[in-house]
């Protein structure tokens, strides 16, 4: 009964736009079929590029030599990996605003940068390339919390290892993953997250939360850190691991903090 009424509404609702939504429909798929040749193949919107170790970097202006230093930061992180494959190209593709990564990736508002599944290509939110930071949005005290220690390097490496974990764990096993030992260990690799962590480790001994995202990974960063350094896991060992969350954070928090600082 409750279906046949909600379709009864739906029906006098579209019937009258009906004409306007077939003439949208075709307009909404090109859009569609638009960002997403867009997102695989963006080497037409940024049309310069600069090769450097294992990275290839686009932009829509010259691509600064100073990127150089930033990548080598990134390769240091990436190399200290078991699963780095030098065999791997990465391409960075350097969005020249906020409007634009924020078109890219509307999802994503906060974002600093993301991967696209399958093909790899990495967009990265405008950055001060030369002090090697992210501008950000949000206010000065707030900022101070959810900068923490990020690097426009160590995002990279954090992009670079999503490419590396679906290169050994295959696109269905990095699904099927949970979230905590994806992210967390792209952010080990990192060696940087976004929350403060005195802040961070404090409120969790106090049995506290914070809703920032940056509060939701830095738990999985400290998870994972724990896992690799104090237990001495290996990637498919973390990977395999059938303890929860909850239960590594806790067991981290209880551990000695010396070799869980940042």
């Amino acid at each position: 009964m409750k279906r046949v009424l909600w379709r009864s509404i739906l029906n006098r609702i579209c019937r009258p736009h009906s004409k306007i939504i077939r003439t949208l429909n075709p307009v909404i798929a090109l859009f569609g079929v638009l960002y997403l040749l867009i997102l695989c193949f963006p080497e037409a919107v940024f049309a310069h590029s600069l090769s450097y170790k294992h990275f290839q970097v686009y932009a829509t202006t010259l691509v600064t030599p100073r990127i150089r230093a930033v990548l080598d930061e990134t390769d240091r992180k990436l190399t200290a990996s078991p699963i780095n494959d030098p065999s791997i190209t990465h391409h960075l593709f350097l969005c020249p605003n906020r409007a634009a990564f924020g078109a890219l990736y509307p999802v994503g508002v906060h974002a600093l940068a993301f991967n696209v599944p399958v093909v790899h290509n990495i967009f990265v939110r405008p950055a001060n390339i030369s002090q090697d930071i992210f501008l950000r949005d949000e206010g000065p005290a707030r900022a101070s919390i959810l900068n923490g220690t990020r690097t426009l390097g160590g995002t990279l490496a954090h992009e670079c290892t999503h490419t590396l974990l679906e290169n050994r764990f295959g696109f269905v096993g990095c699904r099927a993953m949970p979230a905590w030992k994806n992210e967390g260990y792209c952010d080990y690799v990192a060696d940087q997250h976004a929350y403060d962590a005195v802040l961070g480790l404090s409120l969790l001994r106090r049995r506290r939360s914070d809703p920032a995202p940056a509060f939701v990974y830095f738990k999985y960063w400290l998870a994972v850190k724990y896992l690799m350094d104090v237990r001495k896991l290996t990637v498919d060992q973390l990977i395999s691991d059938t303890e929860s969350l909850d239960e590594v954070v806790a067991k981290a928090i209880s551990a000695s903090v010396t070799p869980l600082r940042h």
